[in-house]
Formats: C-alpha cells, structure tokens, sequence
C-alpha cells in the first residue's frame, strides 16, 4: 500500500513520529558537540566558558565595528551580541584620511576573557604589528572603551586569568612563544618571558590558545 492509500490519520501519525525522532536526532547532537560550530568565516577565534554560557570572539580585519562577540549555550546556536572594538581608533589610515589606508590590517589574532575578580570583560590585540590595545567592558554587551595602549605587540594573543585573578598574556615574538603579566588593573606589563620554542617541525606556531593555560601555569606557577 502507497502513502497515498493510507487514511489520513494514520499519515498524520507517521509524520508526527518521524518529527518525534528527527527533533530527538538533532538535540543528541547538539548536545554532542565539544567544539564550536557555526556557518561563518570567523577566523582566529578566542572562546571563553562563562558560567555555561559560551562567547565567541574573533578577527575582522579593517572592519568596523570590530571584534564580534557571539554567544551560545551548546556550541552549535550562536547569535550576535556585540563587539569588543566599537569603531578603529587606531589612526587616520583607519578613516581614509591624508591618503591613507588600512586594508586587511585592524583587528586580528586577539585575545578575549572574564576576570571574575575586576569583574570586567577583555579585549587586546596587536594593531599594525606595532602596538598593542586592551579594550575592557563591565558586560560583555557593553559597553566597550579602550582602556590603554601599550606600546609592545601582542602577536597571535592568548589570555589566561589566574585563579587569583592575575592576568597573563601569550604572545609570539620572533617564531618563539613568549608570556607577559600583567598589573592589577591590565594597564601595562610587568614582566615577561619566553617559554617555548618549536621545533623547526611544525614551523612558527599560531596557534596559542588551546594550550596558554598550561604553558602559562608551568611558568608561573
């Protein structure tokens, strides 16, 4: 017998139970995934844990606004809640002026988390591979202000936030990993290190965040 034979509440039933185990499917899976997953090109992100609560930051270039955030609750539905870098404010080549520009350069490769012990929210990235700027917000919606400028780069840049609330800073510099403390209050730096080279094997490494938090603690305890 074709579908098309069956009476229609026997249809309405057959269709309700694959409904019932499709929405099933799709729930398992979501609950499946342990890395994020989302159909955008948002590169070099920086994803933070929050109390659940997940946030996704990452590279826009010489766009304006800056710095995406995104938000989810299982890795797999994100939204749009703001971003970290309200407008360029790095100099005239970010607003055309006097003949400059800045395409391709801005904002890429920064670092974003919580200190639960300042209760505020970071930003930092490395402009123009020249100096560094650490924007901070109370919320992670804003709002946003850059709070300092420090004249060093933070080259493909990971934070950690230390139990104790200090805050460090990995960073590369010369194809080497490096790490920097911060002050209290994220202002300036106070000392930093190297503490790993690659080997010629896998070449300059980029990638920091996956594993700053034990490269961090082995250093500094």
């Amino acid at each position: 017998m074709s579908s098309s034979d069956l009476p229609q509440h026997e249809l309405t039933m057959q269709l309700s139970s694959f409904l019932t185990v499709t929405v099933g499917f799709l729930s398992n899976l979501v609950y499946a995934f342990n890395n994020p997953v989302i159909w955008n090109d948002l590169a070099d992100l920086d994803i933070r844990n929050i109390n659940g609560t997940y946030y996704y930051s990452a590279s826009t270039m010489h766009y304006s606004p800056g710095a995406p955030i995104l938000r989810s609750y299982d890795l797999f539905n994100w939204e749009y809640i703001g971003h970290s870098v309200p407008s360029l404010d790095f100099g005239d080549q970010y607003n055309m002026e006097n003949g400059q520009r800045a395409y391709v350069e801005g904002v890429w490769a920064s670092f974003f988390n919580f200190n639960p012990h300042t209760n505020l929210w970071y930003w930092g990235g490395c402009i123009d591979f020249w100096h560094s700027y650490i924007y901070t917000a109370p919320a992670v919606t804003g709002p946003w202000t850059q709070h300092v400028q420090i004249i060093k780069c933070y080259y493909d840049c990971g934070m950690l936030v230390d139990d104790d609330g200090t805050m460090f800073v990995s960073y590369v510099f010369n194809n080497n990993i490096w790490v920097a403390q911060l002050n209290a209050d994220a202002s300036a730096e106070v000392t930093s290190q190297q503490v790993f080279v690659p080997p010629d094997s896998i070449g300059q490494s980029a990638a920091l965040n996956e594993f700053e938090d034990t490269l961090t603690r082995s250093v500094w305890g």
